[in-house]
């Protein structure tokens, strides 16, 4: 019925803020902050987790925030990096000097969704846990999950580059037995 067509305006009306903001931020001049402009973002996309939780079950509020971190990394590939890439090819075919920004915007693009995919393939598997979104502080196991994520794929891309990174590990291993006792423990 209408409320079913007017939930999914307000998903796709969602999903293009969350981009817009997302896109946004790394164009701007904060997007040369990548520490600072990674807390803003990841500090909004808390604030949506905390908000949504609050007016849908927790295990919707999963899904929709993996649908904003799919959204984006898909935007990425389709707006930013493969444009990218096309440029590049043709001004290589052409002979001429391609522009470094596009090679440098892509690259970054590509970074960022390297480091999503853990926390995106979690929350798809989401379904099974529901000890995390049925929790009362869902968004915040959500949180520390999606960090420990981002951290076991910090430790691989190190590991990649040559340099050691497996330390890490070990602390994404502990934090996640600690995450584990505190949800069991309430």
């Amino acid at each position: 019925g209408f409320s079913n067509i007017l939930g999914i305006a307000g998903l796709v009306v969602g999903l293009s803020i969350a981009w817009a903001i997302y896109d946004f931020t790394w164009k701007s001049p904060l997007g040369d902050k990548p520490l600072a402009a990674g807390a803003i973002l990841f500090a909004l996309l808390i604030a949506l987790a905390w908000g949504l939780s609050k007016y849908m079950t927790g295990q919707a509020a999963y899904l929709h925030v993996g649908a904003v971190l799919g959204t984006i990394m898909t935007a990425n590939v389709w707006m930013r990096i493969i444009p990218a890439q096309r440029a590049l090819v043709a001004a290589a075919k052409a002979g001429t000097r391609p522009e470094a920004r596009l090679g440098k915007e892509a690259k970054k693009r590509s970074i960022h969704n390297n480091y999503m995919t853990l926390p995106v393939v979690f929350i798809m598997l989401s379904t099974h846990f529901a000890s995390t979104w049925g929790h009362e502080w869902n968004w915040a196991i959500l949180a520390a999950l999606m960090l420990i994520g981002a951290g076991v794929r910090h430790a691989f891309n190190m590991r990649n580059r040559g340099r050691n990174g497996l330390w890490i590990l070990p602390l994404a291993a502990l934090a996640m037995l600690v995450l584990y006792y505190l949800v069991r423990a309430s």
